[in-house]
């Protein structure tokens, strides 16, 4: 009896559990709504990303975020803590809380500025100066410039759109207005040039340049002067006295060809110190023929190469000279014709594909090179391997752009750009091949007269050389 009155006892607990358990209802509210709807500040309204929970509102710049007071639009019974609503700081990003029945959600509220201003801008590479407070961009550029239609490039917000479209070619000619628009706001910048007179230097051993005696100096300096109104000679004599200040100068071309040495006035430590430091400073550099030996006294090349240095008095040669665009050859092309400095030169195309550029035609030639040679023994490769190509590039910081034409493979480089450096903020261009003459002889048999039918070649790449290094 005692086991039957305990399983009675049992049952009866049971029945009442279950029966309380039936009759259970909880009381959280649950399924309430806790986003929020809306959310403007300033009349600017909110991008509410529920998948992040967060708001950002643009305001525009210089507005004074530290007491705002957004209108939020949310459920009827939810509740928001802290109630920003009344004013508050978003200075800093801040957190808020919307919380009905039992449940509630988070939000971080981003209050940005509006971005209208621009970051960096160029023309025709040439970086401006901007000035946010005054709406200005101020950007000087050489005294020959033609503002008719500068290539425009500027870096505002993504968000950001500028009018009139810059892509187009704007003339510059008179104050043009760029106007920058984000976020229904808009800011309307005046782009102002001022033309100032940046100097280009011929560098010579004479007293001036009249006083050139070397044939293809002398042709070389009158084209120079002939060409560019803010050209002036620069001896290296007033180098070394002070006469002259480098820092004036932004191009300094030096066409070397009456001898293979460098001049020892050229070598003079005062010379030398004021040359590198022009260049170190950013100051640019065009070197022909014997002057890119300079290259290793100012110790922008320290790698000992070897090299062909020609310094004949010349013969008669039927047959052109050019200059070879497409280094590597057939074993691995490097086309650089797209170059600056070869922009606008009449090229060949070979049946193998190589380009070559005529520099001079039959006639008496000096061959008065300066170039580099074995270069892909120097650095442990075979001729015909292309890691040559970019163990050399790498090792100098340069741009291998012309060989002698028919030269296939990692043998020499004649023309060159020598990149800036962190010590060496200039650039150079050197011309060391002994196919490119200002001044063609007038002797021999076969061309008498001295014509050069690619002469056009030789200028526009000196013009294209000098006004590449101004730019950039």
């Amino acid at each position: 009896m005692k086991y039957l009155k305990l399983n009675y006892l049992i049952v009866y607990f049971l029945l009442v559990v279950f029966s309380s358990c039936e009759e259970y209802v909880s009381s959280l509210k649950l399924d309430a709504d806790v986003t929020i709807h809306e959310f403007t500040m300033n009349n600017k309204q909110g991008e509410i990303s529920e998948e992040n929970k967060t708001i950002v509102v643009y305001v525009p710049a210089g507005t004074d975020v530290t007491q705002m007071s957004p209108n939020i639009s949310l459920d009827t019974d939810a509740v928001l803590l802290p109630d920003v609503t009344s004013g508050y700081d978003f200075s800093q990003p801040v957190k808020l809380k919307v919380i009905n029945g039992d449940v509630y959600s988070e939000y971080t509220i981003h209050v940005l500025f509006i971005d209208l201003t621009f970051s960096s801008f160029y023309l025709n590479g040439v970086r401006g100066t901007i000035d946010n407070n005054a709406n200005t961009v101020t950007v000087t550029l050489p005294v020959n410039t033609d503002l008719t239609n500068l290539v425009v490039t500027a870096d505002v917000n993504e968000n950001a759109v500028i009018s009139p479209d810059i892509t187009l070619g704007l003339d510059f000619t008179n104050p043009v207005e760029l106007t920058v628009s984000n976020q229904g706001e808009s800011k309307t910048y005046t782009i102002m040039v001022k033309l100032q007179e940046t100097y280009m230097g011929f560098l010579g051993t004479y007293a001036d340049s009249l006083s050139i005696t070397e044939d293809d100096e002398k042709a070389a300096a009158e084209w120079f002067f002939d060409n560019f109104e803010n050209g002036r000679y620069v001896s290296f004599d007033a180098i070394k006295s002070g006469s002259v200040d480098l820092s004036q100068y932004q191009v300094l071309w030096w066409y070397h060809d009456a001898s293979p040495d460098i001049p020892e006035i050229a070598l003079d430590a005062e010379v030398l110190g004021a040359i590198t430091d022009f260049y170190k400073a950013g100051g640019d550099l065009l070197l022909n023929t014997h002057a890119v030996g300079y290259l290793w006294p100012m110790g922008r090349i320290t790698n000992n190469y070897a090299k062909v240095v020609g310094s004949g008095g010349g013969w008669d040669l039927n047959d052109s000279w050019y200059v070879g665009v497409t280094v590597g050859g057939n074993l691995q092309p490097y086309d650089k014709s797209s170059h600056p400095v070869y922009q606008g030169l009449s090229t060949v195309v070979q049946g193998n594909g190589d380009i070559w550029i005529p520099l001079t035609s039959p006639g008496w030639v000096e061959d008065h090179n300066h170039v580099i040679i074995e270069i892909a023994p120097f650095h442990g490769f075979d001729y015909g391997n292309a890691g040559a190509y970019n163990a050399f590039r790498n090792a100098n910081q340069v741009e291998w752009l012309g060989v002698w034409a028919g030269n296939r493979d990692y043998y020499m480089a004649g023309v060159m750009e020598f990149l800036p450096t962190e010590e060496f903020q200039g650039r150079v261009i050197a011309q060391g091949l002994g196919a490119f003459e200002f001044n063609k002889n007038a002797q021999g048999e076969l061309n008498p007269d001295g014509t050069n039918l690619y002469q056009n070649n030789v200028e526009r790449f000196t013009k294209n050389a000098l006004e590449y290094l101004l730019t950039n």
